[in-house]
């Protein structure tokens, strides 16, 4: 990856790839968002900037802007920061799941280059504690879900009215078939993403997944919950993630299917 620029010239016969007029269009805000406010008692982590570039993220730290990305596969764990008025960049490699010592690690240099607030923040204590606060949240999360569940409800339809195939405009199609007497869901995008459908409430399943490779730790259940139409009949198919714990990267919540027919055209709406 070759940088146009007056201090990187382009060696002849060699074409220019990154330009600095893309860096900047890369590193500015193309989705504004607004910045998470962090639990009581962690009040140094707000910031006043958040938004998102061209595959990277943006923020404020410390009157800097910093521009970030990170990457994951089950087991390991990255984190590239880049503090573009200092000329500074860091890149954190890990090979474990949490983003404690990743995030501790990035910061502890970040105040090193940066000026470290008196007293320094202890950052590994802090974001394990952060950990544990946001952990039992989503605990709190779950057990609520299920103080409301009502067990004595029962599908409105048998369960080959919900089989099928359904088709989201991002993601694609999935099928649910009937097996053994329950439901099994197939993201067939998504080699080994299969899960047995368990009754909640209502038209409502939670999905079982049934490896456990997307997390050593969470088995990344989600809500499937299925809205008729007014024959009766599966109008839309939603999901959401059974746990706030959950990695934002399965967006279950964007995901909106609606059944295929035969034909393999998505169904007219009502």
């Amino acid at each position: 990856l070759l940088e146009c620029s007056e201090e990187h010239a382009i060696p002849e016969g060699q074409e220019c790839v990154l330009t600095p007029e893309a860096i900047q269009r890369m590193w500015s805000s193309q989705t504004v968002m607004t910045p998470s406010k962090p639990p009581e008692g962690f009040e140094f982590l707000e910031t006043d900037f958040a938004a998102y570039g061209i595959g990277f993220g943006l923020r404020e730290h410390r009157g800097h802007k910093l521009v970030r990305h990170g990457g994951a596969v089950p087991g390991y764990y990255s984190a590239v920061t880049l503090v573009p008025d200092e000329g500074l960049g860091i890149a954190v490699l890990s090979n474990q799941e949490s983003g404690v010592a990743l995030n501790a690690v990035t910061n502890h240099v970040l105040d090193a280059f940066l000026r470290a607030p008196d007293p320094p923040v202890a950052w590994l204590e802090a974001f394990v504690e952060l950990a544990a606060v946001r952990a039992k949240k989503a605990e709190e999360k779950v057990a609520k879900d299920r103080a409301d569940r009502d067990p004595e409800t029962n599908p409105s339809l048998a369960l080959s009215g919900y089989a099928g195939a359904y088709r989201d405009p991002w993601y694609g199609e999935v099928t649910i078939v009937e097996e053994s007497g329950r439901l099994v869901l197939d993201m067939t995008r998504t080699p080994g993403m299969l899960a047995d459908l368990e009754h909640w409430h209502h038209d409502t399943f939670v999905a079982r997944w049934r490896e456990t490779w997307m997390s050593d730790h969470s088995p990344y259940d989600a809500y499937v919950t299925f809205a008729l139409g007014p024959g009766g009949a599966v109008e839309r198919m939603t999901m959401n993630p059974v746990s706030t714990a959950i990695d934002f990267s399965f967006d279950f919540q964007d995901l909106v299917f609606t059944p295929v027919p035969a034909d393999g055209e998505p169904a007219a709406k009502d």
